[in-house]
C-alpha cells in the first residue's frame, strides 16, 4: 500500500451532504478527496422552506405543496399555508448531478472504496480503504452514525409506484395516515404518500418507536395501504422500486472520533422528526467561518427545539400509545405557517409554546417533570 500526505482536505461518505459538502469547498479553492461508494439508492427527500431553495436543489426539486394533510379513524385534517410550501427533491438525481459535476473539476479527486478503518496520527488522520492509505490535515466523516441503545428510531419502508396519485386519491402530501395496522406496541406506524407526478406516487410505512422493525413488516403495510385504496390487488409491474432507512431521532454515535462530523453523522436531524436537508444546508453554512479559523463547525438546534424534542421522545419512550393523538391534535389545532415553522426550527418560542398547547397535556408535563 502507498502512504501518502498531502494537503486536500478528506471526506468520508458520498451520500447527499458528502457531495454537497465537497462542492461547497472547492468552490471555496479547496482540494478535495472524497472517499466511499457511490449512493445510488432511490431516494427522496423533503422539508419546509419559506425562502427560495438553494443550488444545486432547486435543479432537484420534484414538487412543492401549500397543503398537506393527516388521516386518523376515518378523518382528513388539511393544513393550509401561506408563507411556507412543503418541498420534495429527487436525491438520486441530486447525487448523480454533484458527481458527474464534481468529476470535472481539476481540485476533485474520488476514491470509491468502502473505508475501514480512521486512524489518529500527530499531525494527520489517517484513512484505510481496501485498496490503500490516506493522510489529511483536516477530515470529514458524513457516513450514517450508529446510535445508543436507548434512542428512539425512525424506520420506513417506500414504494416507488407507476400509478398516477389520482387512482389512490391523492392529491396533495399525506403526512400521517394513523389509520394502518401498527407494527409494535412500543411505537407508532403510520402511512407517508406523495404525488410526485401524473403516473409517479411515493407510499412510505413508517414507525416511530424502540424496536426494530423488519422492512418487510414495513412493506406489507404499504402494500395493503395502497391496494385498499385502489381497491384492487398490485401485480409487482406497479411498483418501480423500493426505498428503506433507518434513522436515530435522538442521541447519535459517530462512526468516528477522529474526524469532523459532518451531516446526519453531525447532528443535522431534527431528532423529534427525522427531517435532515434543512439542518445539512445549514451546516454547510458554517464552512466559510470554518475554513478562516479552522474550527471545527459545530452545528445545533435552538434550545427551544432541543427542549421540545427531548420532551417528544421522553413521551414517545414512556407513552407511545399517546403519540396518535399528539400528531393529530397538533395538525388540527394550528395552521400550516406555524406548524411548518416549529418543524423546521423557525418559529422560536410562539412556535414551541403553540405546539405545545395543541398536545395532550398530562404526558407532557408527566415528561418535562420526568425529564
Amino acid at each position: 500500500m502507498s502512504d501518502r500526505v498531502d494537503g486536500k482536505i478528506g471526506i468520508i461518505g458520498a451520500g447527499v451532504s458528502g457531495l454537497l459538502l465537497s462542492e461547497k469547498l472547492i468552490k471555496a479553492g479547496c482540494e478535495v478527496i472524497l472517499i466511499g461508494p457511490s449512493d445510488e439508492r432511490p431516494q427522496t427527500i423533503c422539508s419546509w422552506r419559506s425562502e427560495k431553495t438553494p443550488l444545486p436543489q432547486l435543479d432537484h426539486v420534484i414538487q412543492s405543496w401549500k397543503s398537506w394533510q393527516m388521516i386518523h379513524r376515518g378523518d382528513v385534517n388539511v393544513q393550509h399555508a401561506v408563507r411556507y410550501r412543503y418541498e420534495a427533491i429527487d436525491a438520486l438525481s441530486l447525487k448523480k448531478s454533484l458527481e458527474t459535476a464534481l468529476s470535472k473539476d481539476s481540485k476533485f479527486n474520488r476514491i470509491k472504496h468502502k473505508v475501514s478503518s480512521v486512524i489518529p496520527e500527530t499531525n494527520a488522520t489517517q484513512v484505510c480503504t481496501d485498496k490503500d492509505e490516506y493522510k489529511f490535515s483536516f477530515l470529514f466523516d458524513t457516513r450514517p452514525p450508529k446510535r445508543p441503545e436507548d434512542c428512539c428510531l425512525q424506520q420506513f419502508t417506500g414504494l416507488y409506484l407507476n400509478m398516477s396519485p389520482e387512482r389512490l386519491n391523492i392529491n396533495q402530501p399525506i403526512l400521517m395516515d394513523f389509520d394502518v395496522p401498527q407494527a409494535t406496541t412500543d411505537g407508532v406506524t403510520f402511512v407517508y404518500a406523495l404525488p410526485l407526478g401524473e403516473e409517479n406516487t411515493l407510499v412510505e410505512a413508517t414507525q416511530f418507536g424502540m424496536t426494530e422493525v423488519a422492512s418487510d413488516v414495513l412493506a406489507n403495510i404499504g402494500v395493503k395501504w395502497i391496494e385498499k385504496r385502489h381497491n384492487n390487488i398490485l401485480d409487482k409491474s406497479s411498483y418501480s422500486a423500493k426505498e428503506n432507512g433507518l434513522i436515530p431521532m435522538g442521541s447519535i454515535i459517530p462512526q468516528s472520533r477522529h474526524a469532523i462530523s459532518f451531516g446526519v453523522a453531525g447532528g443535522a436531524t431534527r431528532p423529534a422528526t427525522g427531517y435532515a436537508l434543512r439542518g445539512i444546508e445549514s451546516q454547510l453554512e458554517l464552512i466559510t467561518p470554518w475554513l478562516k479559523t479552522k474550527k471545527a463547525p459545530a452545528f445545533k438546534f435552538s434550545r427551544t427545539a432541543t427542549f421540545m424534542d427531548s420532551i417528544f421522545l421522553g413521551v414517545l419512550k414512556n407513552d407511545p400509545s399517546v403519540m396518535k393523538k399528539v400528531f393529530w391534535q397538533m395538525g388540527q389545532r394550528i395552521d400550516g405557517d406555524l406548524f411548518a415553522s416549529f418543524l423546521c426550527d423557525e418559529g422560536g418560542f410562539r412556535g414551541a409554546l403553540s405546539a405545545a398547547r395543541a398536545v395532550p397535556k398530562k404526558s407532557f408535563i408527566r415528561q418535562a417533570f420526568r425529564g
